[in-house]
């Protein structure tokens, strides 16, 4: 895959943050309002831009010259609810292989020469840290009163249950399964264990269950069931019959010969309301999804998180990959993997080098709050007792 790297300096809360080279898992993690979530958004909007860019490259070569679609940025900014975040030396470079896409003065730059052999297919899916809603959006009890984000998981939610009818989630003991009935389609919730026979509307599920579904459900749908090049040959029917160009569109080659197809999936807090546990078999269920070498595709993830149980749980998938012992076990070699810590509007790596040449995951900064809780309960012991002996 081509090296991908992001600036951002000055939007909303983040002061600079440089990712110099996005690795195929990337995880974010810090507090509340660091702007992890900007960043994840950041980075999705311009690889979306880079995506139409390709195809606005391909029109070129098939003889349409004037693109049929614009770049609006007030529209994206407005989507991605950044309008309040933008200041006069808000600046943004995204670099994707030879292809720089960048944001300064307010204005949106490209500069793009992508040669034949190198167009892509890309697809960026994003899973909203609100997708516990989609429960009750497809059961007719809610509404999205415009959440973009929301907006975009729900779509790939629905697209998924069209083909994945059936979809076991084995940690949680559960499936979610999809049947028709007079008054349209039902979601429901049901025990995949023996022992514990239940079988519920999926919008009266736990609110983990609500929550692990939805994000599941399309992490499966895009591993497995996506088809790239039919996407992008609707994309490009619609483009060119909404502009009258079909009369100018002879292919230079057909999407299908596109050797290079991407999926970016990018999600917002993949623990919500899971237990540590359970947690860490989620983070085994996407990597083992998204990093299958038997995929017609190559798919990159993207996660922010507040969990340090997920960032320490990157050591233990790394040593797997590198011990000869590994019965099968999900693992991810250490350089396919990037962390960042997000802190007061900058983003450090967390990757240092250890004692034994090796690269770890410095997870010492997160440690820190047990730790201190430890400690302090300690102290008091160890003041109870004194006040005992004497």
């Amino acid at each position: 895959m081509n090296k991908e790297s992001l600036i951002i300096r000055n939007l909303g809360p983040i002061h600079e943050v440089q990712l110099d080279d996005i690795s195929p898992l990337m995880v974010l993690i810090g507090e509340s309002g660091s702007g992890k979530s900007t960043i994840l958004k950041v980075l999705a909007l311009f690889q979306w831009i880079y995506k139409m860019m390709n195809i606005r490259v391909y029109l070129s070569m098939s003889g349409v010259s004037k693109s049929p679609f614009r770049f609006s940025w007030l529209t994206y900014m407005r989507n991605a609810g950044f309008e309040k975040y933008l200041k006069p030396d808000t600046e943004i470079i995204y670099t994707i292989g030879s292809c720089v896409i960048s944001y300064k003065d307010g204005k949106l730059n490209t500069s793009c020469d992508i040669p034949q052999d190198e167009l892509s297919l890309v697809k960026v899916a994003f899973v909203s840290d609100k997708r516990n809603m989609i429960s009750n959006l497809v059961a007719g009890k809610a509404k999205n009163n415009y959440d973009f984000y929301l907006d975009q998981t729900y779509e790939d939610f629905v697209a998924a249950t069209r083909v994945i009818r059936e979809h076991s989630i084995d940690y949680l003991d559960v499936k979610l399964t999809v049947e028709k009935s007079s008054n349209g389609e039902k979601f429901y919730i049901s025990s995949t264990n023996e022992d514990e026979i239940f079988k519920i509307g999926f919008e009266d599920a736990s609110s983990g269950m609500q929550n692990v579904s939805p994000l599941s459900v399309n992490i499966e749908y895009f591993a497995h069931n996506y088809d790239s090049v039919s996407a992008a040959n609707k994309m490009v029917f619609k483009y060119l019959s909404e502009s009258d160009d079909l009369k100018n569109f002879s292919a230079s080659m057909n999407l299908g010969e596109w050797n290079k197809r991407v999926i970016n999936m990018l999600i917002e807090e993949p623990e919500l309301s899971l237990y540590p546990e359970s947690r860490l078999k989620l983070v085994d269920s996407l990597v083992e999804r998204c990093f299958d070498e038997k995929l017609q595709h190559k798919m990159r993830l993207a996660i922010a998180t507040h969990s340090p149980y997920i960032v320490n749980y990157l050591n233990l998938l790394a040593a797997r990959a590198d011990s000869p012992q590994n019965d099968g076990e999900t693992s991810l070699p250490m350089d396919k993997m990037c962390v960042y810590h997000v802190e007061d509007g900058y983003a450090y790596s967390l990757k240092i080098q250890s004692k034994n040449g090796t690269q770890i995951i410095n997870t010492r900064v997160l440690s820190d709050p047990i730790s201190d809780i430890y400690r302090s309960y300690n102290q008091i012991q160890e003041q109870r007792n004194g006040k005992a002996v004497e």
